[in-house]
């Protein structure tokens, strides 16, 4: 796992992908990342969009993320978008 500061990418442009490149799942807070159009989840190794309700605090944002872990437990998600909320995820499979 690599942050965006250990990456020193914080005013890097989405363009500037590491994890893509490298082959990790991106997770982010970021809805911009759910644009399909933009981002195709099929040429990435996934991408992770975690949307915990506004004004969150940090314990529903540790619920989204409880979340995604018990998604990952069960589901792959290499080339997919998953919408992460609080006991729900929905997955984003462009078809073949």
């Amino acid at each position: 796992m690599a942050t965006v500061p250990e990456e020193s990418l914080c005013s890097a442009s989405d363009d500037t992908l590491v994890c893509r490149r490298e082959g990790r799942c991106l997770v982010t807070l970021d809805m911009g990342f759910a644009n399909s159009m933009r981002y195709p989840p099929a040429e990435y190794p996934g991408i992770v969009v975690l949307k915990p309700p506004p004004r969150f605090t940090l314990s529903h944002l540790e619920a989204v993320i409880r979340t995604l872990i018990a998604g990952v437990a069960t589901r792959q998600v290499r080339g997919k978008l998953w919408i992460v909320q609080i006991h729900r995820l929905r997955e984003y499979q462009p078809e073949d």
